[in-house]
């Protein structure tokens, strides 16, 4: 019988002390929701008259510190006294967090701002190229257009200077032609009248 006993106080033990699955894994946070006792003087062994919430701005009455207790007023006029070891000279991430969400909210916003500007910069930026390629294409007609009309003036300039030699070649051949038929006209003889004598 006593082995029975034993038997079934080890069973129970063992389901009593080892703990359950159902919590074994999973992930807990600690509760933000910290107090530190106010007392009604600088040592634990005075009367708790309230608490303070971690987080909440606490005004400092006497600088002096006594037993490692400091004299506080809270926010909502409450006096008392609190450990220094549980204050601090900078915000509590209490009062951070909901600053600094809101700065990552305008930040947030203000990216998705400079996003959809940079979006609408590249989107003229691509017209931009376009119109550039557009433009490039006509300046190389342009540019074609020009070197063939430059050709065709050199020509033109070419056979002008060709037509006025052989203009000028061929006034200089009838001149001389001229010149020489000429000699050979038979000249007129004088008439004496003999008045002029």
């Amino acid at each position: 019988m006593k082995n029975f006993v034993t038997l079934v106080l080890i069973v129970v033990a063992s389901i009593v002390l080892v703990p359950s699955n159902k919590a074994l894994g999973q992930t807990r946070y600690v509760n933000d929701d910290v107090s530190v006792f106010m007392h009604s003087g600088p040592g634990r062994q005075f009367r708790i008259i309230g608490n303070v919430v971690a987080g909440v701005p606490i005004k400092i009455l006497d600088g002096t510190e006594q037993n490692g207790f400091i004299q506080i007023e809270t926010n909502e006029g409450r006096e008392g006294w609190i450990e220094v070891q549980y204050t601090q000279r900078n915000k509590s991430f209490r009062t951070l967090l909901p600053e600094t969400q809101e700065k990552l909210v305008r930040s947030l916003e203000r990216v998705s701002q400079l996003e959809a500007t940079i979006d609408e910069l590249n989107n003229s930026l691509s017209s931009l190229r376009q119109e550039a390629t557009e433009k490039s294409k006509l300046l190389n007609s342009a540019n074609a257009n020009i070197s063939e009309l430059e050709a065709e003036v050199e020509t033109r300039e070419l056979d002008i200077q060709v037509r006025w030699l052989i203009n000028g070649g061929g006034l200089a051949i009838s001149s001389i032609i001229l010149g020489i038929l000429i000699t050979y006209l038979p000249k007129k003889r004088k008439r004496n009248d003999g008045w002029a004598d």
